[in-house]
């Protein structure tokens, strides 16, 4: 698809004979509130039963803090991080010594706030709830996410009281065992008062953890996110953060860490990841045109029935032509042969996966040429995203999976962010020498491509 790039030193001279401005449209402004924040993660020791200096013995071995922790975004309106170290500013410190908790505080009435993780195998996860002001109805919601935001699994809900100095757990996941109040086991529909001091975040509750089902029930790698859904009254709800407990792979030279961990051992400690590196992005989209899409089956009706769709269209047909591009008529006006074959035109239909993208890859070409002046140029400046149709649930059935993001076996990955050029790029390559797998996870983004039809 690069070739087509060729083609700008001529339009360059054709715009300065017609002064057609080549200037890339406004993009738009990225959200100003998206900050990140790191929460402290702890992994256990590779020794077992190691006894601590205090007396007793640690069945699952010492904690130690991984120095790089673990790393949040959020991109909510009124929504912030902060550090909390023994120092301050949240009372007493209700973590381990010499580590740094991260508090997130959401203040907007009536909105969602949202802090997201970054991919990671987690265990426990200990936090505390603190309030300030009028925060009754306020709901927090402690759950994992994919990276494209689809398998959203709860893992526990609380709701703040009228007193605006509680929760009440609403719900948890089954397998997780909810410890509160003094780190007791904590039913459904108990509450949790605020006990403590908080300093400038006003009241919180004793330590709350979360320790996950080894069960299966969750999957090992997941973004972990800390939703807290405002009422309307005027106040913040905040979520600290104080320890996280992940799970790790062990590496050459980690034994040989022999770092102190948090209750006083020497040992060493596993450091490997052991999900992929996939972080949420601060990245917005840049839209300024919505493409409708077709598919093979309706272009070979335009093409063949409506004379008024007998532009100069020229597509690229993996396999065909050496590469380059093909006219869509010939000089008699006639469809060519190789794209009826190629859109699956009445007896041309073929159900491999490689035919069904084929056909989607032509379609989408037909699409932007005859939608976008000048397309060889604009193709590499439009992102997938923005041509997308919203994935929207229906009555008894849940919302789509998201196609995007999706990394093929060539190491190739595709975001909401890549461009058409992108896509078109990876197509060609993945019906000539990729595998079904590729070709399926392509076809499901053309699939979700907007066709200005769905509600």
């Amino acid at each position: 698809m690069t070739k087509r790039i060729l083609m700008v030193a001529g339009l360059i001279a054709l715009c300065l004979l017609t002064n057609l401005s080549l200037r890339s449209p406004e993009q738009v402004a990225a959200q100003a509130t998206c900050t990140t924040g790191i929460a402290p993660a702890f992994v256990p020791g590779l020794l077992k039963n190691v006894p601590t200096p205090a007396g007793g013995v640690l069945k699952d071995g010492d904690l130690f803090n991984l120095k790089s922790g673990v790393q949040f975004l959020t991109k909510s309106e009124g929504a912030s991080f902060f550090s909390i170290t023994e120092a301050g500013p949240f009372g007493i410190y209700p973590g381990y010594a010499g580590t740094t908790s991260l508090g997130f505080a959401a203040t907007k009435p009536s909105a969602t706030s949202t802090a997201t993780s970054c991919l990671d195998s987690f265990w426990d996860i200990n936090f505390n709830i603190a309030g300030s002001g009028a925060t009754a109805g306020d709901v927090i919601t402690i759950y994992f996410q994919n990276p494209d935001g689809s398998g959203r699994q709860n893992l526990a809900i609380f709701t703040v009281q009228a007193d605006n100095m509680s929760v009440v757990l609403t719900n948890f996941l089954p397998g997780v065992d909810v410890a509160a109040n003094g780190h007791t086991p904590t039913a459904k529909g108990a509450l949790i008062p605020y006990v403590e001091g908080a300093g400038g975040s006003g009241k919180r509750t004793a330590l709350i953890t979360l320790p996950l089902p080894m069960n299966g029930s969750v999957k090992d790698c997941n973004q972990l996110v800390v939703e807290v859904v405002r009422g309307s009254g005027s106040g913040t709800t905040t979520v600290a953060l104080v320890n996280l407990q992940v799970s790790r792979m062990e590496k050459a030279g980690d034994s040989a860490l022999l770092d102190k961990g948090v209750f006083g051992t020497t040992g060493g400690y596993p450091t490997g990841l052991k999900c992929d590196v996939a972080c949420p992005s601060c990245e917005a989209l840049s839209c300024n045109l919505t493409i409708c899409f077709k598919d093979g089956c309706t272009w070979c009706n335009l093409l063949q029935f409506a004379p008024y769709n007998r532009k100069n269209y020229q597509v690229y047909i993996p396999g065909v032509n050496s590469g380059q591009a093909v006219r869509v008529f010939d000089y008699n006006g006639r469809v060519n042969f190789d794209v009826k074959y190629a859109l699956g035109c009445a007896g041309y239909v073929r159900n491999y996966s490689w035919a069904k993208l084929t056909s989607a890859y032509v379609a989408a070409q037909l699409d932007f040429q005859n939608a976008v002046s000048f397309w060889w140029i604009k193709i590499g400046k439009q992102q997938i995203g923005c041509h997308l149709a919203p994935m929207m649930p229906m009555p008894g059935m849940p919302a789509m999976v998201k196609p995007l993001p999706l990394t093929l076996s060539n190491g190739v990955t595709l975001t909401e962010f890549s461009s058409i050029e992108n896509l078109f790029d990876a197509t060609e390559w993945a019906v000539s020498r990729g595998t079904v797998e590729d070709q399926q996870k392509l076809l499901a983004v053309y699939n979700a491509l907007n066709d200005c039809h769905r509600d």
